[in-house]
């Protein structure tokens, strides 16, 4: 959700004062209800529809830094590689604990349906076991750092579970062969690119990201996690 970004926005504005910081929850996260779209399924085509229509009417003029994490890593490639008039706007492009290679294999793609059938049963709960924190927070985190732990229970509690299901439906079908690869050329040719990896990223792995982002500045987060 949102509430994430707030330590670092005061950060920001520091760093550029002229900039304006502006976050949203993607449609069924945070405190966006998910839109009822008929008898079609949640899909990427609406999540990129949504950040279409949200640069559109809060950014209409001036440049453009888009930052995303884990999911919405994926959410902003796919938007860069459209004919969005606003491309033209976008200067840099920060990826926090993402992006993933797609197409992914067939156990990851069923992983991912296992888990969104366990959270529309159990809510998001299911994410939280002694075996799954680890893999979100890191090792070190999830010893160490219990605050964080707290936060990230706090957050990942507050979904709705079916609207958090849809959510990793949507993303599992969008990292199918059908879905089409992701053109990492075209988007490191045309943007800045900042990559943030976490050192204890188990979800995503630094060995699995950086070799699609050998032309981006790469950073390494030392004992953090996805």
């Amino acid at each position: 959700t949102t509430n994430i970004y707030y330590p670092i926005t005061r950060h920001l504005l520091s760093l550029l004062p002229d900039s304006h910081v502006l976050s949203y929850d993607r449609a069924g996260s945070g405190l966006s209800p998910l839109t009822d779209y008929g008898n079609v399924p949640f899909s990427m085509a609406h999540m990129l529809a949504d950040l279409e229509a949200f640069i559109a009417s809060e950014v209409s003029t001036g440049p453009i830094i888009l930052v995303g994490h884990s999911m919405g890593t994926m959410i902003i490639s796919r938007w860069l590689l459209t004919s969005s008039p606003a491309l033209e706007r976008v200067s840099h492009v920060i990826f926090i604990g993402g992006p993933m290679e797609v197409p992914v294999t067939p156990d990851q793609h069923e992983f991912r349906l296992r888990l969104a059938d366990a959270i529309a049963l159990g809510g998001p709960a299911a994410m939280l076991d002694d075996r799954m924190l680890p893999l979100l927070t890191g090792k070190t985190t999830t010893v160490t750092r219990p605050l964080v732990n707290a936060l990230m229970r706090a957050i990942v509690m507050s979904q709705r579970n079916q609207a958090y299901a849809a959510a990793i439906h949507a993303f599992a079908e969008d990292s199918l062969p059908a879905a089409g690869p992701m053109d990492w050329d075209a988007i490191q040719t045309r943007f800045k690119v900042l990559l943030l990896c976490g050192e204890e990223d188990l979800l995503v792995g630094v060995d699995r990201v950086v070799p699609l982002l050998t032309k981006s500045t790469v950073r390494i987060m030392s004992e953090i996690g996805q």
